[in-house]
């Protein structure tokens, strides 16, 4: 319920209110945030830049505030001549990483991570770029061998600044090299503006790069976007599918309610006090402070309520170190989290993990394969038998005897077409349906053939060749035994 919720704030605190102000061109307040600290790291005043531009002075310290896009874009244009540097963009993603992390809203980003695969990640961003930023369109094909992340602005003034679409370009390289790698860069990087006079600083942080494209975008490997994620979180993705259905319904939560998520939101972008809970809601601290009262509540009961909430979803990542959690919930010390924890749950931290700790995705799969039914083989490119579970000696079979045994020679002599049909996929052909779910006549230890029906699940390495294929065999109702010459009884 509270990441639907946070999805719902995140949307909403980007959007103007006012229809007139909302068709004119917006920027997010993050992008001027990057722009901001890369002007100081260079030495300039970018208070004197803000107020020549036109710009507010609270607009641009609020990442989630929407910045009108005329004095946004003075205001970056302004940077980019008084540094003279054309790649400006590529400074201030670089600079706004160190202060302020990602780019991306908290709930896109846990969002994100609970895909199963990094190309599962980018596609779910850019179907919901909206919760992000309603004036953006994202787009995703495959082209071969290649995944095309495509981004645009919907209005064309926006598309048309140079430094704009560098710094969304690069800070987005920024946050796949945190799943990827420091090291990591696109196969290649395309954008619409023409080449700036040195293009070396942009061939050192994307690598291979283009310039008068029709459009911007980021070209990965098809290894990369087929990246498992260490924390795919199947609940996460239920919740968001949950929110995106119901994002069209009036939202009748209670007042009470929505300060909570406030506070929550609050906490996950680390800075949750009252008085901050008093701007987002435009009243001053002691009205705040009479309304929870009415609710016989407090601001330190929403805080806790919220950090309860957040250890809860977390604890779980048992490669997540406890000063890592003491920070998402807005403590300073380990020592002052483990405190409140004692007093909230009656045990230490790492008590409570241990008590709930749930079992690893290699430990059910592994429980499932000593107990299964139906025969389970991995084979390797060759079609040698790397892998089999106990359900072979259903077969006859010893487990041991299969090891480095050829598919070929387990299956009827009019079945090896089907099975070198199935081992294309290492080749990188995709397996038609009816090769991946196809019957087989497999061999049994005393010489007879047994009907199965079989399954195809293929595990491909980060370079996007063929690890293993699993092959699950399911007995079929009947069974046709035969010698292995093929002759029947």
């Amino acid at each position: 319920m509270h990441l639907r919720k946070y999805l719902h704030l995140a949307k909403s605190q980007v959007s103007p209110a006012d229809p007139a102000e909302a068709a004119k061109p917006h920027v997010r307040g993050v992008v001027l945030i990057a722009f901001s600290q890369a002007a100081m790291s260079l030495g300039l005043d970018w208070e004197a830049i803000a107020a020549q531009s036109g710009l507010p002075p609270e607009t641009y310290l609020d990442t989630g505030v929407s910045v009108p896009g005329d004095a946004a874009l003075r205001a970056i244009n302004l940077v980019a001549a008084l540094s003279g540097r054309e790649d400006i963009g590529i400074r201030a993603a670089l600079a706004s990483k160190a202060v302020i992390g990602s780019f991306l809203v908290a709930p896109l980003r846990i969002a994100l991570r609970a895909q199963p695969t990094l190309g599962a990640g980018i596609r779910f961003l850019a179907k919901h770029i909206a919760l992000q930023d309603p004036g953006q369109v994202h787009e995703v094909h495959e082209v071969g061998q290649l995944l095309v992340w495509k981004r645009r602005f919907t209005r064309p003034e926006l598309n048309r600044n140079p430094h704009l679409m560098t710094v969304l370009q690069a800070a987005s390289v920024l946050f796949l090299r945190d799943i990827l790698g420091a090291d990591w860069r696109p196969h290649l990087t395309c954008f619409s503006r023409t080449a700036p006079e040195d293009i070396g600083p942009f061939q050192a942080f994307f690598g291979k790069v283009e310039f008068g494209c029709e459009g911007d975008s980021l070209v990965l490997d098809r290894a990369d976007a087929n990246l498992s994620l260490p924390h795919a979180n199947p609940e996460v993705l239920k919740t968001i599918e949950e929110f995106v259905t119901a994002r069209g319904r009036p939202d009748q939560s209670d007042p009470l309610e929505d300060l909570q998520d406030v506070v929550l939101r609050l906490l996950i972008e680390g800075d949750c006090s009252l008085q901050r809970l008093a701007a987002e809601q435009g009243v001053d601290p002691r009205t705040i402070h009479r309304r929870l009262k009415a609710h016989g509540t407090t601001f330190s009961d929403l805080l806790d309520r919220a950090r309860r909430s957040l250890v809860e979803s977390q604890m779980g990542r048992a490669d997540q170190p406890l000063s890592e959690l003491a920070a998402i919930v807005g403590f300073s010390s380990v020592s002052t989290f483990s405190r409140w924890f004692h007093d909230a749950y009656g045990m230490t931290a790492s008590e409570y993990r241990r008590l709930g700790a749930s079992a690893t995705d290699q430990e059910r799969a592994k429980a499932l394969m000593d107990r299964a039914i139906d025969v389970v083989l991995g084979v390797d490119r060759a079609g040698r038998v790397r892998f089999c579970n106990q359900a072979v000696q259903r077969l006859g079979f010893d487990a041991g005897r299969l090891i480095g045994a050829n598919l070929r020679d387990l299956v009827h002599p009019d079945a090896v077409i089907s099975i070198q049909s199935l081992l294309r996929i290492g080749q990188g052909a995709e397996p038609s349906n009816a090769a991946a779910h196809l019957g087989l006549q497999v061999r049994r230890a005393d010489g007879t053939y047994q009907a199965f029906g079989c399954h195809t699940a293929p595990i491909f390495d980060r370079e996007g060749r063929l690890r293993e294929l699993l092959i699950v065999l399911r007995q079929q109702p009947e069974t046709c035994p035969a010698h292995v010459d093929g002759s029947r009884h």
